[in-house]
């Protein structure tokens, strides 16, 4: 049997054959349906790209309705137990798990390139002292580009990955320079001798002592959270900065560009409301009471019509995720902080597991605070 859709156009009687293609048609076959020859041809509206495939991909495969998050073919469950957000990704970038002197070497670059020009410190200072960070992120991200005027040659593969290289090294610095001014606290420069997720740790929260030991249960949690976020096909902020990206600009301006799309509140900015509403509970005691409410909202918004409830967007999906898994939390009186870390990410289904990873990292509020450190900020 062809993989071919018959398609009959009533204003006509005439038939059309349409090729199935990975299980979808292109919108550009539909151009050969018209009324006559003066017709521009048939076209397909799909304004929220609600069925819409924009590319054909082999990176990742995701399924949020049966839990199911695939990197390069690896589920996100054994990732999450036995690889490194850096392993991870090795694993997005060239389709294969390094070997061991593909991993030391890619280590070793991507550590050495944790330290930005000193103009962007001056860049930074110059942010209003209660400055978002997400602001100044893609604001100075922006900035990179015109400080390595080479990465406009995008058609050079070596260029390409040279960049790549630079932005997941020096992403943590920009992201944890931001969370210290806002909080009105010096910037602390990368240390070379700790690993990815312990180097931004140290930048996001080293006071005075001399060498920054965190925590290897929060070093861990933050590995696993890198890695659940590593890529999530399609969305919002990927398409933004594949659609920048088309016209060949340099990868900086394409990646500022996405990361403004993430900055909305229906795209990323629903993990910051997830943290916000986490600082709102407040203590472990006020969680029954905070899962009452949300139960009798739930409940409302189900009787809801469907619109109102696709309008909502992605915020009140992660809000209410994270409720139900602090139900599941505190009615199952299962481990404090290890619990965090290692078991509740393969306990539930991949969405689940993703605001897990976002409530380990709320958890290094407690952490911080009960050390003396400085408090977590949830806009950080």
């Amino acid at each position: 049997m062809p993989d071919t859709l018959t398609l009959t156009d009533n204003r006509t009687g005439l038939t059309y054959e349409v090729p199935i293609e990975d299980g979808a048609v292109r919108a550009n076959a539909l151009r050969q349906i018209k009324v006559d020859e003066a017709d521009f041809g048939l076209m397909s509206y799909d304004p929220a790209f609600l069925n819409t495939a924009s590319c054909r991909s082999a990176i990742t495969f995701i399924d949020g309705d049966a839990g199911i998050l695939r990197y390069r073919g690896y589920p996100i469950d054994q990732l999450a137990v036995e690889s490194t957000y850096l392993e991870t990704a090795f694993l997005l970038l060239f389709g294969e798990l390094p070997t061991k002197d593909e991993m030391a070497r890619f280590e070793h670059e991507i550590t050495y390139h944790t330290f930005v020009h000193e103009n962007v410190k001056t860049l930074m200072t110059g942010f209003r002292y209660d400055a978002h960070p997400m602001g100044m992120f893609v604001s100075v991200v922006a900035a990179l580009g015109t400080l390595y005027p080479e990465a406009s040659k995008v058609d050079d593969p070596d260029v390409r990955l040279a960049q790549v290289i630079r932005l997941i090294a020096k992403v943590p610095t920009i992201a944890a320079w931001s969370y210290r001014h806002n909080k009105g606290l010096p910037y602390v420069y990368p240390d070379n001798d700790l690993g990815f997720a312990e180097n931004f740790l140290s930048m996001m929260f080293k006071m005075a002592e001399s060498k920054y030991s965190p925590d290897p249960a929060l070093v861990r949690a933050l590995e696993v959270l890198f890695i659940l976020h590593a890529d999530h096909e399609q969305n919002c902020s990927a398409n933004a900065m594949r659609a920048i990206g088309s016209s060949k600009v340099d990868p900086y301006s394409a990646l500022a560009g996405a990361a403004a799309a993430l900055y909305g509140p229906l795209h990323g900015g629903a993990n910051e409301a997830v943290l916000r509403m986490l600082v709102s509970i407040g203590d472990v005691k006020n969680v029954p009471a905070f899962v009452e409410q949300f139960c009798s909202w739930s409940a409302w918004r189900m009787n809801s019509t469907s619109s109102a409830r696709t309008s909502a967007g992605s915020g009140e999906y992660f809000a209410s995720a994270i409720l139900n898994i602090i139900a599941r939390k505190f009615s199952a009186n299962e481990r404090s902080l290890s619990g965090y870390t290692y078991g509740m990410p393969l306990l539930w289904r991949y969405d689940h597991a993703e605001i897990v990873g976002t409530f380990a990292i709320s958890r290094i509020t407690c952490a911080s605070r009960t050390s003396g450190s400085s408090t977590f900020d949830a806009s950080g």
